[in-house]
């Protein structure tokens, strides 16, 4: 008596997986389709597909259930009890699916998601607030995270695909050819000093401050690879 109950538990299990496995929306439409045409041919003109091949769907979908849902005669198929109990099934879940793709689209067309965006300091307090009142106002069902890093950090993370955009300072030459780029603004780079400073008479350009002492950023921040590279500024 055990046995045959572990064997009746085993094969449900095999049906459920076989199901889980095989069973496919297309097999679904036929049934649905074939339950109401009652005829093939029809049932093949309404999914757009040929008669052979609509057969080799039935064909599939019965081998998948394990029982035959239509008795064949000389010039028809007939549905069976088993047939109509999958038409019934097959027409419940294709009536969920269309829900779901209606509320799929409804989500989608009303902003609903994740948009990661990586952002310095500077964009963070001040460019990044209006951004995402302005984004939460047209999508407000969009979720924004906002992480706050160093420019160099964030061109990283960002080849690694955690972004959807970052907001920074270019701190390569190759990040132009590695990553779109859309310029915002010029941002103007200023230089410091004390009051009791002893400047040079005249001060034009970088290079009139060259051989006075600097605090600088590490490198390879932005700022610290403008200085270097434009000496004579």
């Amino acid at each position: 008596m055990a046995s045959s109950k572990q064997s009746g538990a085993d094969f449900e299990e095999h049906i459920v997986m076989q199901l889980l496995g095989r069973l496919r929306l297309m097999h679904l439409r036929l049934i649905d389709a074939l339950d109401r045409q009652q005829s093939l041919r029809r049932a093949a003109q309404e999914l757009s597909v040929s008669q052979p091949a609509a057969t080799k769907i039935l064909q599939d979908l019965e081998d998948v259930i394990g029982v035959r849902l239509f008795d064949r005669h000389a010039c028809s198929l007939e549905i069976n009890d088993f047939g109509r109990f999958v038409a019934i099934y097959a027409r419940r879940m294709l009536g969920e699916t269309q829900r779901f793709g209606a509320d799929l689209h409804t989500l989608v067309a009303t902003g609903h998601g994740t948009l990661s965006i990586g952002a310095i300091m500077v964009t963070a307090a001040e460019l990044m607030p209006a951004a995402v009142l302005a984004l939460k106002a047209s999508r407000p069902g969009t979720t924004v995270r906002l992480i706050e890093s160093s420019s160099d950090r964030l061109l990283v993370d960002l080849a690694k695909g955690e972004y959807d955009f970052v907001i920074a300072r270019l701190v390569n030459p190759q990040d132009a050819v590695r990553f779109e780029l859309i310029p915002l603004n010029d941002e103007p780079l200023c230089v410091f000093t004390a009051r009791d400073t002893s400047l040079p008479e005249r001060v034009e350009t970088l290079a009139d401050l060259h051989a006075m002492q600097w605090v600088m950023q590490d490198s390879p921040t932005p700022a610290h690879a403008l200085l270097r590279a434009r000496p004579d500024s």
